[in-house]
């Protein structure tokens, strides 16, 4: 069970990629190296990989909190 709080805290001009660049220059989850990290966030999260182009304001409330 995980705490997801309500403020999403997500950059909503950003795509969800550069959301996801963001959190891993910042040092975010445990940041390893890109790829890796990358990948695991696509494996565990399939519907952000569905939409990395898109901006993350237009995300619905619970693939904000994902992202």
């Amino acid at each position: 069970m995980v705490l997801v709080p309500e403020g999403r805290g997500v950059c909503p001009g950003l795509t969800v990629r550069e959301n996801l660049q963001v959190a891993h220059r910042s040092g975010g989850a445990g940041a390893g190296p890109w790829d890796e990290w990358y990948k695991s966030i696509g494996q565990t999260f399939p519907r952000l990989a569905e939409r990395l182009d898109q901006q993350a304001g237009s995300l619905s409330g619970g693939e904000q909190q994902m992202l």
